[in-house]
């Protein structure tokens, strides 16, 4: 009868919740963890007036339910068990916004996705790295990087690259018209030409595909990079290359 009337008790708090007073402030619980720590709550009263107490659990919901119109109500507890300190969800997860919280934690990434889903990384080439010949440069012999070459028993498959050349000052000259994203040293994109991009006086957005071939020979844990024949700085030249690719990774089993 007993374990009869715990379960009743249970099922009435998590549907009509109960009255509890934290910080002088009555909310009505919903849910609490094993602990005894609040899960999710409501109340009326600002959720700053939960602030730096204990009671409520990592990343418990507050809700604010007297808010006015569109206003969002909503608030997480990005603070501890023992000292909550309750962020506008909204707020939390703008871009940017969420850098110095747990939350960031929860953000879901390319790095994330399970390695055969499309993934998806930026860079970000500046004057010095389209005219440079060292390791990291467009023009070394090993290119500029793009994706890291994923560990052992692992391959990268080059899905496409779109290459967004913001122009400023003056042009970049030489190159070869052969700029390509590679696997390691093996061409897998089609070649953009130096007009279509750095060799341009003004913004360019190109989209480099696949390589169209009967096949291409991939070699596990190789990176992907960008290379072209060396370019020049005619002295004035400060456009930066923003490269976005979209790459899967495949576990070879070898």
């Amino acid at each position: 009868m007993r374990g009869f009337y715990d379960f009743l008790r249970s099922r009435i708090h998590k549907e009509i919740g109960f009255e509890r007073t934290i910080a002088t402030k009555t909310i009505r619980v919903y849910s609490e963890d094993v602990s005894g720590n609040i899960t999710h709550a409501t109340g009326t009263d600002a959720a700053s007036t939960q602030d730096s107490i204990a009671g409520y659990a990592k990343g418990a919901v507050y809700i604010k339910t007297n808010v006015a119109g569109a206003t969002d109500g909503r608030y997480i507890n990005i603070g501890t068990t023992s000292s909550s300190s309750f962020a506008l969800e909204a707020t939390a997860v703008t871009a940017g916004s969420i850098t110095t919280t747990e939350l960031a934690n929860d953000a879901v990434t390319s790095a994330k996705l399970a390695e055969t889903t499309i993934k998806y990384a930026t860079v970000t080439l500046t004057a010095t790295e389209i005219v440079g010949t060292t390791a990291g440069d467009i023009g070394a012999t090993a290119g500029a990087e793009l994706v890291a070459a994923p560990g052992a028993g692992k391959v990268i498959e080059f899905i496409s690259a779109a290459l967004i050349y913001d122009y400023d000052t003056a042009a970049y000259t030489g190159g070869g018209n052969d700029l390509v994203v590679r696997h390691d040293a093996t061409a897998v994109s089609a070649v953009v030409t130096s007009a279509n991009l750095l060799g341009a006086a003004v913004d360019k957005i190109v989209v480099a595909d696949k390589l169209s071939a009967a096949s291409i020979v991939l070699v596990e844990n190789k990176n992907l990079n960008l290379f072209s024949t060396a370019w020049t700085q005619p002295g004035t030249a400060a456009g930066a290359l923003r490269v976005k690719v979209a790459y899967r990774i495949h576990t070879t089993g070898l």
